[in-house]
C-alpha cells in the first residue's frame, strides 16, 4: 500500500520483501469494510479481482456457556497468498522496483543496508518507509524504535486448512472464545478455511500450536479434527507498540508500528489506513521536515477507537459471565444490529 501511494505521486519507490512470493501469512483471513473501501477508492482492487473468497455477513461467537449470531456490514474473506500478490503487482504495474528474498536493515545514519543473493549494497533513500510487522529485524540497529510489549500479550497463530467434510458455502466467521484465548474460522475459496487465533503465550509454550488450539475449542465444547494435520505459523507476542514510530527519515506503518488484538477482519484495516495517507508525511521528510511527531499522532487518532473497542470487546467475551449476558440480551431483535454497526470498522 505504502509503495504504491508512493509511486503514484511520483517518487521512486523500492519494495525490498524478505520472503518469495506468494507467502503464507498468519491472519484472521478477512478484511473489515474500511479496509475495503479505501483499497476500492484508490484503485488498488476491483470487483472482477480473483483475489478474494466469498463476502462474510455474519459473525458466530461460540463458548462454553452459549453462542451468538450477530449481523455484520460484509467483510471480505482474502487467501493472504493470492491477495499480497495482487497488491504488489499493482504496486509494479506503477513502477515500483519490486525485490524478493532480501534482507534489510535500517542503518542509525539512515541508510539502508540490503543483503541480496549473496551480495550487499547500502542505499541513501530520501524517506525509508518500515512495514516488516511484529517480528520484523529492519529496525535492530535504531535503539529508538525499540518495543514495548504487554505482560499479557497473546501469541498469535494461524494456518490454512481445507475443509474435509461435505463442500458447503458459507459467508459465517466463526469465533470461538476459550480460556484466554480465541480462534477464528473464516471460509476462502474451494472449500479451504483460514483459521487464524490469539492464545495465552504459556499455554502454547506448553502444548505446542496445535494442542493449544485445540484446547481453547475443548472449552467451548468445539470439536475440530482438521487442527491436528494443519502446519502452524505463528507470530511473537501481539499486544505492543514502539517507543516511537518515525524518526528522522525513517516512518513505520502496519503491524510494524504498534498492534492492539484485534477483532477479526480489523489488522489489515488498520494498516491500510494509516499507510493509504504517507504522502504528504514522506513528502515533508523529502524537504527536511521532522515529522517525528507528526506521523505518531495522526496513525494513534486514526486508530485510537478502534483500539479502544476491540480492547474492550475481546476481553468482554472471554468472561463466562459477561458472555451470558450479552448473549441473553442478543434475543432481543434490535440489539444485535446496534451491537453489529459498533463492533464493525466501516468507515474511517
Amino acid at each position: 500500500m505504502s509503495a504504491y501511494e508512493l509511486a503514484r505521486s511520483g517518487m521512486r519507490t523500492l519494495l525490498a520483501e524478505k520472503l518469495p512470493f506468494p507467502r503464507i501469512k498468519v491472519c484472521g483471513g478477512c478484511i473489515a469494510p474500511a479496509g475495503l473501501h479505501r483499497l476500492q477508492a484508490i484503485g488498488m482492487i476491483t470487483p472482477e479481482c480473483e483475489w478474494h473468497g466469498p463476502a462474510l455477513d455474519t459473525v458466530r461467537l461460540v463458548s462454553r456457556v452459549g453462542s451468538i449470531r450477530l449481523p455484520i456490514k460484509p467483510y471480505q474473506s482474502v487467501d493472504r497468498r493470492l491477495f499480497d500478490q495482487h497488491l504488489v503487482e499493482k504496486a509494479v504495474d506503477l513502477g515500483v522496483v519490486f525485490v524478493q528474498g532480501a534482507r534489510a536493515v535500517v542503518m542509525p545514519n539512515d541508510h539502508v543496508r540490503i543483503e541480496y543473493e549473496g551480495s550487499t549494497f547500502e542505499l541513501r533513500p530520501g524517506v525509508v518507509v518500515v512495514a516488516d510487522g511484529l517480528g520484523g529485524s529492519s529496525l535492530r540497529e535504531r535503539n529508538e524504535f525499540q518495543w514495548h510489549v504487554s505482560s499479557h500479550s497473546p501469541i498469535g497463530l494461524g494456518a490454512i486448512v481445507q475443509d474435509q467434510r461435505a463442500p458447503r458455502k458459507t459467508s459465517e466467521i466463526t469465533m470461538v472464545i476459550g480460556a484466554g484465548g480465541y480462534v477464528g474460522f473464516a471460509p476462502l475459496n474451494d472449500d479451504w478455511v483460514s483459521i487464524g487465533s490469539a492464545l495465552p503465550a504459556q499455554l502454547v509454550r506448553q502444548l505446542g500450536p496445535a494442542e493449544a488450539v485445540a484446547r481453547i475449542l475443548r472449552t467451548a465444547r468445539v470439536q475440530d479434527d482438521r487442527i491436528a494435520q494443519a502446519m502452524w505459523k505463528g507470530v511473537t507476542q501481539l499486544t505492543r507498540h514502539r517507543r516511537r514510530i518515525a524518526h528522522k527519515r525513517v516512518l513505520v506503518v502496519g503491524d510494524a508500528a504498534q498492534y492492539v488484538e484485534p477483532l477479526t477482519g480489523e489488522g489489515m484495516s488498520w494498516a491500510i489506513q494509516c499507510a493509504s495517507t504517507i504522502v504528504p508525511f514522506a513528502a515533508r521528510v523529502l524537504n527536511d521536515v521532522d515529522v517525528t511527531r507528526a506521523w505518531s499522532v495522526h496513525c494513534r487518532r486514526t486508530l485510537r477507537s478502534r483500539g479502544f473497542i476491540c480492547r474492550a470487546a475481546t476481553r468482554a467475551v472471554r468472561s463466562p459471565g459477561t458472555f451470558r449476558i450479552v448473549a441473553n440480551l442478543a434475543k432481543q431483535s434490535t440489539l444485535p444490529g446496534i451491537v453489529s454497526r459498533r463492533l464493525c470498522w466501516c468507515s474511517k
